[in-house]
C-alpha cells in the first residue's frame, strides 16, 4: 500500500470510527477532544532525548553545492506563494548576487517577468506577463514587482582587502497568477525569451475541499538533514507548507562570509548577514517550494539589521517572499525597527520606545491571511509592534471577525517564537506578546498555532493561560527543521547533565530578546503563571529533541489528524506523535480533555484503533 493509498484509508478510518462527519457549529458550540494511539514503531514515551554529539552532528551544505546554472540571467531560486483560493504569486531570481567592495547593481528593467502555464507540459498556452512593457493581446498583464537590493556592512562586520563588503542582490521576480482552478495540476516555466527560461516545472493547487494536507515546519537552516527533511515533504506531497520563521541563517556569518566567533558571535546576530546563503537557499529548495506552495513568517534570523541604513530589517525576507496581506499588492519594502524595538545598541535610541510611537508603526510584509477552502490561515510576527493598540493587533481583530465560522471551519495561526514550550532556548521569551494575543485566540477559537524558535518539537493539549482546555488551541512548536537541536529542557535533569536547569534554579536568567518591542519599560514576567516544573508541564504533551516536520491532515469539519515526521538515525522517517483532534460541538466548551479514551458519554467519537495504518 503506498503513501497515497494509506492516506486515503487512514480518512476511511477517521470517519468511520471518530464520528459524526458534519458541518462545523456556531462559534461558541465548538470542544477540541484529544485522542492518541500508537503507530508501527513509534515512541510512546513523551520525551525524546538525543545526545549532545548526535544534536550538533549536522554539516552545512557548501555554497559551492548549490551555484547559479547556467547563463548569467538564467532563472533560479523559483518558488510558489498561495495568494488566494484560485491564484499564486510566482518567484524567481535572474542574476547571480555578489559580494565585493563595490559591486554593480543589476537594472531590473533589462530582464522581464513572464510566466507560462497550462494543464498540459506539453502546451504551455497561457503567458502572463508581470511588466508594464506587455504589448501583445494574448498575454496577461498582472499584479506583480520586480526588485534589487543591497547590503552595505561597516568594516568590523566582515572586511574585504580592508575595506567595508557590499552584496548586491540578483533581480528577484513576483508574478501573480490567478483564475487558477483549486486542485488542478498545473505546469509552467518562467523567465523570457531574451535570456532564458527554466525547466518546465509542476504545481499542484491547494484543494478547497476535505481533505486538505499543510506541511509544517520551522528553523530549517541549509544542513544535510534538511536535505532529508526537504526530500521527504516532496514524497508527501501536501496540499501546502507553512514555514514558521528561520530560513537559511545567514546571519551566523560575516558580511565577507566567515563564521562570527566568540563574543562577537552573540553581539552581531541579526545585525550582520552574509547574503550568498539566501540565493543558495532559494536553490536549495526550489525542488520542493516549486512544487507545493509555500506560506512563511520572518523569524529573528531574517531581521538581518543593516545599522549602515538606520537598522532597515526584514530586507532580504521581504524581497524574496512576499506574502498575501493585500492581494492587490506585491510588498517587496523593508521594515524600519528603530521606530519600534526596545532596542539600546541603536545609536541615538533610548532603552524604551514608548507604546503611542510604536503602536502606530505600519510594518511591511509581517502579517496576513488567506482562505484555503474551510481553512483560514494566518501568519503574525513577534518582532513588530504586537500591543492592543498596535496595527497588527488590530488587523488580527477585523480580520477574525470577518470570518463566518459556519463555512471556515479551522483556524490555523503562525508565528516565530513560542508561547508554549518546555525548551530552555527562549522559554517564555514573548510572553508580552502572549498576554496580548492568547486571549483573542482564546476567544476566537483558533485551532491550531504553530512556532519554531526552539529547536525541537513540544506539542501542548488544547490550552488556554497554562491550563488544558478544550476552548483552547492547541500549540505545537516544530523548530527542529534542520538547524543545530536544542536539547536542554526546563524541568528534567539530562541523564548525561547533572546540573539544574537554569531557569528552575534561578529565574534572574530569564531575558527577553533585545530584537523584539516591548511595551514597558522593565522585561514583562507574568509571575501569574507557572514558570518552572520538577516534571513535564502539563501544557507540555509529547516532546521531541529531533529533526522534524509536522503534518496536519484535515479531514472534515469536526476532524484532523497531526503527526510529527522524525528523522531517524537510519535515514528514515517514523511518527513520533500522532493524534486526532475532535470537534464535539454536542458538549460545547466544557473545559474537558480526554485523552486516549472515550472522549465523553454523550459523544460517539471514539479512540482509532491500534492497527491503523
Amino acid at each position: 500500500m503506498d503513501q497515497t493509498q494509506q492516506r486515503l484509508f487512514l480518512i476511511g478510518c477517521l470517519v468511520l470510527f471518530c464520528g459524526r462527519v458534519g458541518a462545523a457549529r456556531h462559534l461558541a458550540s465548538r470542544d477540541l477532544l484529544l485522542i492518541e494511539y500508537p503507530v508501527g514503531n513509534a515512541p510512546l514515551n513523551r520525551t525524546i532525548f538525543v545526545s549532545e554529539e548526535e544534536a550538533s552532528r549536522n554539516a552545512r551544505i557548501p555554497l559551492s553545492d548549490l551555484p547559479h546554472v547556467g547563463t548569467e540571467f538564467s532563472p533560479d531560486q523559483i518558488h510558489v506563494t498561495p495568494w488566494s483560493e484560485t491564484s499564486v504569486l510566482v518567484s524567481w531570481a535572474t542574476g547571480e548576487g555578489r559580494v565585493g567592495n563595490a559591486p554593480k547593481a543589476y537594472d531590473p528593467s533589462m530582464v522581464p517577468s513572464i510566466v507560462r502555464y497550462g494543464t498540459s507540459k506539453y502546451f504551455l498556452d497561457t503567458i502572463v506577463y508581470g511588466d508594464d512593457k506587455a504589448t501583445r493581446m494574448d498575454v496577461k498583464k498582472s499584479v506583480c514587482a520586480k526588485t534589487v537590493y543591497s547590503y552595505e556592512y561597516n568594516i568590523l562586520s566582515g572586511a574585504i582587502d580592508g575595506e567595508p563588503s557590499v552584496y548586491q542582490s540578483p533581480i528577484l521576480h513576483h508574478v501573480v497568477v490567478d483564475g487558477l482552478n483549486p486542485g488542478q495540476t498545473y505546469y509552467y516555466k518562467v523567465g523570457s525569451l531574451s535570456y532564458g527560461w527554466s525547466d518546465t516545472l509542476e504545481l499542484k493547487m491547494p484543494k478547497n475541499q476535505y481533505p486538505i494536507s499543510v506541511g509544517v515546519w520551522a528553523d530549517t537552516s541549509m544542513t544535510y538533514n534538511t536535505t532529508q527533511l526537504r526530500d521527504a515533504l516532496i514524497d508527501y506531497g501536501p496540499d501546502m507548507i507553512l514555514v514558521a520563521g528561520d530560513f537559511c541563517y545567514a546571519d551566523k556569518f560575516l558580511g565577507n562570509g566567515t563564521a562570527k566567533k566568540g563574543a562577537y558571535k552573540k553581539e552581531a546576530d541579526q545585525f550582520t548577514s552574509y547574503q550568498p546563503y539566501w540565493d543558495s537557499y532559494g536553490r536549495f529548495l526550489q525542488p520542493l517550494f516549486s512544487k507545493i506552495p509555500v506560506l512563511a513568517v520572518s523569524g529573528n534570523h531574517e531581521l538581518e539589521s543593516l545599522t549602515l541604513r538606520n537598522n532597515l530589517t526584514n530586507l532580504s525576507f521581504n524581497s524574496r517572499f512576499p506574502m498575501p496581506r493585500d492581494v492587490d499588492i506585491v510588498n517587496v519594502a523593508a521594515n524600519k525597527a528603530p521606530l519600534y524595538w526596545d532596542q539600546s545598541l541603536f545609536p541615538g535610541q533610548t532603552a524604551f520606545v514608548p507604546p503611542e510611537v510604536s503602536n502606530s508603526v505600519v510594518t511591511n510584509n509581517t502579517y496576513f491571511s488567506v482562505d484555503i477552502g474551510p481553512l483560514h490561515i494566518v501568519g503574525l510576527n513577534t518582532y513588530v509592534p504586537y500591543g492592543n493598540g498596535s496595527e497588527m493587533y488590530k488587523w488580527f481583530v477585523k480580520d477574525m471577525t470577518s470570518l463566518d465560522r459556519e463555512t471556515t471551519h479551522w483556524i490555523i495561526v503562525m508565528f516565530h517564537a513560542p508561547y508554549y514550550s518546555t525548551f530552555v532556548e527562549h522559554y517564555k521569551e514573548v510572553q508580552l506578546m502572549q498576554k496580548y494575543f492568547e486571549p483573542l485566540f482564546f476567544e476566537y477559537q483558533v485551532d491550531f498555532v504553530f512556532h519554531g524558535h526552539a529547536h525541537g518539537y513540544d506539542r501542548s493539549p488544547p490550552v488556554f493561560n497554562f491550563k488544558p482546555n478544550s476552548c483552547g488551541p492547541v500549540y505545537a512548536t516544530v523548530g527542529g527543521g534542520g538547524v543545530d537541536l536544542d536539547i536542554e529542557y526546563v524541568d528534567i535533569l539530562r541523564p548525561d547533565n547533572p546540573k539544574p536547569a537554569k531557569f528552575c534554579s534561578n529565574i534572574s536568567y530569564w531575558d527577553p530578546a533585545v530584537y523584539q518591542p516591548n511595551y514597558e519599560p522593565e522585561p514583562f514576567l507574568n509571575t501569574e503563571t507557572p514558570f518552572c516544573f520538577e516534571t513535564q508541564a502539563p501544557w507540555s504533551t509529547f516532546r521531541a529533541q529531533g529533526y522534524a516536520f509536522g503534518m496536519l491532515d484535515i479531514v472534515n469539519a469536526t476532524h484532523a489528524e497531526w503527526k510529527i515526521n522524525w528523522l531517524q538515525d537510519s535515514g528514515t522517517m517514523a511518527y513520533a506523535d500522532r493524534v486526532v483532534f475532535a470537534k464535539n460541538p454536542q458538549n460545547g466548551c466544557n473545559d474537558k480533555i480526554i485523552m486516549g479514551v472515550d472522549p465523553a458519554p454523550n459523544s460517539d467519537a471514539k479512540p482509532i484503533p491500534l492497527n491503523a495504518p
